[in-house]
């Protein structure tokens, strides 16, 4: 894979949410929509949260075609979104291939962290290995 392919491909981002304060959320969710790295989705759990904050998730959903949320009636806990979220994103990516981030509902990203975080990627894939180094 060179960096050309692998900088097409799409971050999918896991994000659970649960009774958060709306403050907290709000600027997770901002964080993640201001990526200097557009190609990526981002895939809400909602965990039985109150209507404040469900009404706000839909007005990303509605603001932003890369968000989307899934919401959960009764709390089950983290395990029941993980449950549900990582066989979702694995049908979304496909054969396409791509990658993972999860984000905690109070976290913040700066604007160039999926950006930057290929780039590393792409250098680890593109740089020699040391079995080169010894093979010379």
């Amino acid at each position: 894979m060179n960096c050309t392919e692998l900088n097409s491909n799409t971050i999918y981002v896991y994000i659970q949410t649960y009774q958060l304060g709306k403050k907290y959320l709000i600027r997770a969710l901002d964080s993640i929509r201001k990526q200097t790295y557009p190609n990526f989705r981002c895939l809400i759990y909602d965990n039985c949260s109150d209507m404040e904050i469900r009404n706000r998730l839909q007005e990303y959903v509605k603001e932003d075609p890369r968000f989307s949320v899934t919401y959960f009636d009764n709390t089950e806990g983290h395990i029941i979104a993980w449950e549900y979220g990582i066989p979702e994103i694995l049908h979304l990516a496909g054969d396409k291939g791509g990658f993972y981030c999860r984000v905690d509902a109070d976290d913040e990203l700066e604007p160039k962290c999926f950006e930057k975080t290929l780039t590393y990627i792409c250098l680890l894939y593109t740089s020699p290995s040391p079995r080169d180094y010894a093979a010379s």
